[in-house]
């Protein structure tokens, strides 16, 4: 009757349980502490135990909970997403074009093409033939999507003719906004938007640069700005490739950043993956990915979001049957990596789908459902089973299609981690954004 999710532990004098059925984090007293600890070794819930600790176990799935029952209703959550026909995702690439030159790009060689109005035509058919869908998301994708940007204000247009709801947000390199672009974002239902800004200027200008090898950096601070004003519903999001290179830069730029005084412009970390096979050395593994996150927050005092489970089980579009990324053709594609890639093109908008084997194995291979040692992973209930593209391509090389989540490694440093963060929120009186 107790939960193997359970995990229980002591750092400090300090009693912490946590559980990853209701993704709950609580401190116990020292006598809960014990009458739980003697519940576990006996395998058995005391019905004599503290009517508040045994209520308060079973608030957070603890004990008297089935497990398997508590995991059919995961699975059941997760396909269920999977087969909603309720909100169509789709990504649009109004171009392969684009004005950067960086090292790292999965799309670099790619043929410089624009959509034309006949694509366009077979996008808003396309749209229009998903009876039943009651929102429409989609994300403006690339190349650098701002070169269509006369594309976008087309398609969008048409999309809300439609009379339906509607939600758009943007992966841009942020070099071409202008104070029009930036007024026009809220009519154009942006909701959000990613731009990439590698460090401070000298190293942001050796990686991220012009074809022509120009800088980039005060022109993209200067979008920032133009957002920040004209946009401010906006939520723009600053990523930083994070690699051996630049990581010392990443609180150099927040502070950067937050000394602007940009309410709607968010910085956040990212890894590259070498999907291009070309060795180039952005790559950071998980033990350095885990040191990254560590420095952070004892050197630096920021959020631990990724020492908590904070997604409740959601997966990659690329899973959803109602999820495509559409190439300036009308060529489809399942995931982001493989656009401009012919051998990964499974359908187009004019003929259908061309190869049914490819799209079932992004639907379907490599799954976590069906993998014994996820299964019996106590982080199951709340991991989303990393990226459906790795676990793929890992799979399909005879390597372990594993993605397993950082915190899987050490989850009880993690979790002290984010106890620890937790408590210097609430000494300083700032409101955070853990559980």
């Amino acid at each position: 009757m107790l939960s193997k999710y359970n995990v229980l532990f002591d750092r400090e004098g300090k009693h912490l349980l946590y559980n990853s059925l209701s993704n709950s984090f609580v401190e116990l007293s020292d006598e809960m502490s014990d009458a739980l600890r003697n519940m576990i070794e006996r395998n058995e819930v005391d019905p004599n135990a503290d009517k508040d600790l045994l209520d308060m176990l079973r608030q957070i799935k603890a004990i008297d909970v089935d497990d398997e029952y508590e995991i059919r209703k995961v699975k059941f959550h997760v396909m269920n997403g999977r087969f909603d026909k309720t909100r169509l995702s789709v990504t649009i690439n109004p171009t392969l074009a684009c004005n950067f030159a960086c090292p790292y790009c999965f799309e670099k060689d790619k043929p410089q093409v624009f959509m034309t109005d006949d694509t366009e035509q077979a996008i808003v058919d396309f749209v229009g033939r998903h009876n039943g869908m009651k929102h429409l998301s989609v994300t403006w994708f690339g190349g650098e999507p701002l070169l269509g940007f006369e594309r976008i204000k087309s398609l969008t247009r048409r999309f809300l003719e439609m009379g339906i709801s509607y939600s758009a947000g943007m992966i841009t390199n942020g070099y071409l906004i202008t104070e029009e672009m930036a007024k026009s974002f809220e009519a154009l239902k942006i909701n959000s938007v990613q731009i990439t800004i590698d460090g401070m200027r000298e190293r942001h200008d050796s990686r991220r640069c012009l074809k022509n090898g120009g800088p980039t950096f005060d022109r993209i601070i200067e979008s920032l700005k133009l957002l920040s004003e004209h946009a401010p519903k906006t939520r723009v999001t600053v990523r930083i490739n994070v690699d051996e290179n630049n990581h010392t830069d990443y609180p150099a730029l927040k502070t950067y950043l937050a000394d602007l005084g940009l309410r709607n412009v968010f910085l956040s970390p990212g890894f590259t993956s070498d999907t291009t096979g070309t060795g180039y050395d952005c790559i950071f593994d998980k033990m350095k990915r885990h040191q990254f996150y560590v420095d952070m927050v004892r050197l630096h005092g920021y959020d631990t979001k990724p020492f908590f489970p904070m997604n409740p089980r959601s997966e990659c579009a690329v899973r959803n049957s109602a999820s495509c990324v559409i190439g300036p053709e009308g060529e489809l594609y399942k995931c982001w990596n493989d656009v401009g890639n012919p051998e990964k093109v499974y359908g187009n908008l004019k003929d259908g789908i061309s190869d049914q084997n490819l799209l079932m194995d992004y639907l379907t291979e490599a799954d976590p459902l069906e993998n014994e040692e996820c299964r019996e992973c106590l982080l199951f209930p709340v991991c989303n089973g990393g990226c459906p593209y790795d676990r793929i391509q890992r799979l399909q090389q005879g390597r372990p299609e594993n993605d397993c989540p950082i915190m899987k490694s050490g989850i009880e440093d993690y979790l002290w981690l984010h106890y620890n963060c937790l408590k210097q929120h609430a000494g300083s009186g700032k409101e955070s954004s853990e559980h």
